[in-house]
């Protein structure tokens, strides 16, 4: 009787799984996930201590510190949201980007590519765009005028959201590449401890729109102070000082004066503080009950972050590497993972080496200080070449079809007997897409993290997956 049940039931699930493959629709999107495990993921295997160029100087000591003077511009000088001068420059097109933004998630005379969905798989409705601009209140912008008052600090890490809500809008998930986890509603992450500008407020009150030191998006109000002069002043004064960069994930931070926990810290978060006694103490802001921000103090270990700039070296770029490397990918920051360009962003604080928040503008020359070499029009081995023969190692940011990822220099093919040469990256990504799919027959090879990956015409476990390396976009930025 048991073995005739347990035939039964395998009937049932046979029969199950045939009826689903012969009704799923053809468009549906196949995910499986890429072998990431044929491919070494310990650093040391590659990069080896014992390589003569572990510890030789990337950039030299004064164009790292250059660099560094350009980090902090944005941060507390004449780039910054606390910048009277800056603020006026940036106030002008608010109302624009809002209605912009309104415009964009609307489903109003938009295509089914363009249709927005929610948490519940339905397209959203009218309504649900008019409650937004209804609550965004865009009248408060047309006399909008530069205001000391509302400069602010983020003191909790925050998401900063296209428009002022929480709930998600997603493509629909049979185009590859949509559905979760891409929410287009998500924008970036806004850590504790940055500096802000407050745009605009929710007639809720539940949001503001904040200018960061790199980009302009919604945030929760109760994740902000605002921050007078006298603040700014004793920031400012302490950031002169080295600042200090965490270098680990995940560290519970607590408040010295309350006992109380404040955040978690993360890589790409920065403090005015100082070193004591084998361990750095850090300011942290926090909100009074008047809703101003107050300077108080926590303590971190000595391993869990560094003064600024951390000098750039292979062996200083793979310690911050060893604690990024493996964590899942989290796109614009979601759950305080990161997406590729973050992924890069947050790696070079610590080096006080300033990047855009975009993949496309970490490869744009016009933004900042980089040299690149597009070869979008040359063959697969030309760039190969090209990396191995003239990219500096760990300086290198490869930008291919929205995506960027970082070149750490030339190892040997691991799938290659005669252990032929090839360019290695490092790289935060969701997955790997197929060459060329006919209609209705997309799919992705899962990845889902920060990974290493040599980069190779074809990858032997599918070799129909379009490596990195085959992209149309194909350029190359290094920091000179």
């Amino acid at each position: 009787m048991k073995n005739y049940l347990l035939l039964s039931v395998s009937i049932i699930v046979l029969a199950a799984s045939a009826i689903w493959i012969f009704i799923r629709p053809a468009s549906a999107p196949f995910l499986s996930l890429f072998p990431i495990k044929h491919y070494d993921q310990h650093l040391s295997h590659w990069i080896k201590p014992t390589d003569a160029h572990y510890d030789t100087l990337l950039l030299s000591k004064e164009k790292q510190a250059q660099r560094y003077i350009d980090w902090k511009r944005h941060y507390y000088g004449d780039l910054s949201p606390w910048d009277l001068s800056n603020i006026r420059k940036i106030i002008t097109d608010a109302k624009s980007s809002v209605q912009k933004n309104l415009e964009t998630f609307s489903n109003e005379n938009k295509s089914e590519r363009q249709i927005g969905y929610g948490v519940n798989f339905r397209p959203l409705p009218a309504e649900w765009i008019e409650r937004l601009k209804k609550n965004c209140d865009l009248s408060q912008f047309d006399s909008h005028t530069m205001d000391p008052s509302r400069r602010a600090i983020a003191i909790a890490n925050t998401n900063g959201r296209e428009l002022p809500t929480d709930e998600v809008h997603f493509y629909h998930n049979t185009f590859a590449g949509e559905g979760y986890p891409f929410d287009n509603l998500q924008y970036a992450v806004v850590w504790a401890g940055t500096p802000l500008y407050v745009l605009g407020e929710t007639l809720a009150r539940d949001w503001v729109l904040v200018q960061t030191p790199n980009f302009r998006a919604w945030v929760k109000s109760t994740d902000i102070a605002k921050v007078n002069d006298a603040f700014i002043a004793q920031w400012r004064k302490a950031a002169n000082e080295p600042l200090i960069a965490i270098t680990n994930t995940q560290i519970p931070i607590v408040d010295e004066e309350s006992k109380i926990f404040w955040n978690s810290a993360y890589i790409g978060m920065v403090f005015p503080g100082e070193q004591l006694d084998n361990a750095w103490r850090i300011m942290i802001p926090v909100r009074d009950e008047q809703g101003q921000a107050q300077i108080h103090y926590a303590r971190l270990a000595e391993n869990q972050a560094t003064a600024m700039p951390l000098l750039a070296s292979p062996r200083q770029v793979v310690a911050v590497l060893e604690n990024l490397i493996g964590r899942p990918y989290g796109w614009g920051g979601l759950y305080f993972y990161n997406d590729c360009a973050a992924e890069l962003k947050n790696l070079f604080t610590p080096f006080g080496l300033w990047l855009p928040i975009h993949s496309s503008d970490q490869v744009n020359p016009q933004l900042y200080s980089v040299k690149i070499k597009d070869l979008s029009n040359a063959d697969l081995k030309t760039r190969q070449q090209f990396l191995i023969n003239e990219a500096p190692p760990f300086m290198t940011i490869i930008y291919v079809k929205g995506h960027v990822m970082l070149y750490l220099g030339t190892y040997p093919n691991p799938n290659d007997p005669k252990q032929t040469p090839v360019p290695l990256s490092y790289q935060n990504v969701w997955g790997e897409e197929p060459k060329n799919p006919p209609p209705g027959k997309d799919r992705r090879l899962v990845i889902g993290g920060a990974v290493l990956l040599p980069l190779i015409p074809v990858y032997p476990e599918d070799p129909g997956v379009t490596s990195d390396l085959a992209e149309e976009e194909f350029i190359v930025g290094y920091f000179d």
